[in-house]
């Protein structure tokens, strides 16, 4: 475990170095692809985050960054070979950042979240970034709006709770031609896949690969506590979310991506409960330095923190800003393989047991027909060592609690 951080200057300066680090490396060119509740994909837009430096000979203590969204608007496509499309775009400034002034950004690792932060329409957005050896990133935004209850009329009375309505999701690399990554452009080399040096965005990624033995390290922030550190040598299964893509409770709401890509976070917020948003990223499978790599961003939200007046305790006056409750950066490698975990073998063994048993069962019961025994003693004996067959049977695991069994060994 590494050591608490004593002084808010020495966290200004670990933030800051970890923002240069991984994320203010250039323009981070990507696709801006926006899902629906139900996880239907209704908008995308080749667009880019600019992290830059405003004078880059300056030592980092004095660098200024400067933050930037350039939308693309419109796209000429070349009439020739030799040709490159042209684009006319949009910019938008967003702001500044600096050493101890990183507004509304916390860093963790590799990871990156920003806000929660309540926007002008009353949504409030929180944005989840994963960076991989400083030249990929994922990044997630969650948009959740206030709701009411069935049968509540909206705006009679404060909301309930926030309700998810839109996710923004967005593969990047940084410093690389128009359009950035897409599933062509990996495929034909323009934007190339480097092993072991870079992410794979869009290779097929079976839902068993999640299921691995994974260890390596862990940063968690909270408030109280500050930063620390964790070695990661078996993961319990409780903690192995990443292994369980449709959550733990029906708010989860959830979407999984080619390229490695999950993303969990509560379908709605509720006052009183930290809500869990989430981004699991494999962003490359075995190369030469080692079997998979496997990033993990938790970010606990609160929101809807009721304000009561202090002249009336029975009154309520508004609500305190969303927070962040806390954070959970996790960098991990593949270390070996988990046994047992398949249901399909585990149901092909047990079927195998069965068919062994209803043997036994069957030669036994021929074996006390045989030396004319009374028929009811036989049905008897035959009734007995059925019993006896299902309690052994009963102390066995299957389904679900093989995979319970299997992670609670190591």
């Amino acid at each position: 475990m590494i050591a608490q951080i004593d002084s808010e200057e020495d966290d200004d300066s670990r933030q800051w170095d970890l923002f240069n680090k991984h994320h203010a490396k250039g323009r981070w060119r990507g696709t801006w692809s926006t899902y629906d509740y139900i996880g239907d994909e209704i908008d995308s837009a080749k667009a880019s985050v600019i992290l830059r430096p405003t004078n880059e000979d300056a030592d980092l203590k004095d660098r200024v960054v400067k933050h930037e969204h350039e939308i693309i608007t419109t796209i000429v496509a070349a009439d020739c070979n030799t040709c490159t499309d042209s684009t006319q775009s949009r910019v938008i400034p967003v702001g500044e950042y600096s050493l101890g002034n990183m507004r509304k950004q916390r860093l963790a690792s590799c990871g990156m979240v920003i806000g929660p932060t309540i926007m002008r329409s009353g949504a409030m957005s929180t944005e989840l970034v994963l960076s991989y050896k400083g030249n990929s990133r994922v990044r997630v935004i969650f948009m959740h709006g206030p709701s009411w209850e069935e049968g509540i009329e909206p705006g009679s009375m404060p909301p309930t709770g926030l309700k998810l309505f839109r996710t923004m999701i967005s593969r990047e690399k940084v410093n690389v031609p128009f359009p950035g990554p897409t599933r062509a452009t990996e495929a034909d080399g323009k934007v190339p896949y480097i092993s072991g040096k870079s992410a794979s965005f869009f290779r097929p990624v079976p839902p068993f690969e999640w299921f691995a033995k994974w260890s390596g390290s862990s940063w968690t922030y909270g408030p109280q506590m500050g930063d620390k550190g964790w070695s990661i040598l078996d993961m319990e299964e409780a903690d192995a979310w990443h292994g369980r893509p449709t959550g733990d409770n029906d708010n989860v709401w959830n979407l999984r991506l080619p390229g490695g890509i999950l993303v969990q976070c509560p379908r709605i917020v509720y006052s009183g409960e930290i809500g869990l948003m989430r981004l699991a990223w494999m962003p490359e499978g075995k190369n030469e330095e080692n079997d998979g790599a496997l990033l993990r961003l938790e970010a606990g939200v609160s929101a809807l923190e009721p304000i009561i007046s202090p002249d009336n305790e029975e009154e309520m006056i508004g609500f305190y800003p969303p927070g962040l409750s806390s954070l959970r950066c996790d960098t991990l490698t593949k270390s070996g393989e988990l046994e047992n975990v398949s249901l399909l073998e585990r149901e092909r063994k047990m079927k195998q047991k069965e068919q062994q048993e209803e043997t036994e069962v069957s030669s036994e019961v021929k074996e006390t027909e045989s030396t004319n025994k009374d028929p009811q003693a036989v049905k008897s004996e035959s009734d007995e060592i059925m019993e006896k067959k299902e309690e052994k049977k009963d102390d066995d695991d299957s389904g679900l609690d093989a995979i319970k069994a299997a992670l609670a060994e190591f």
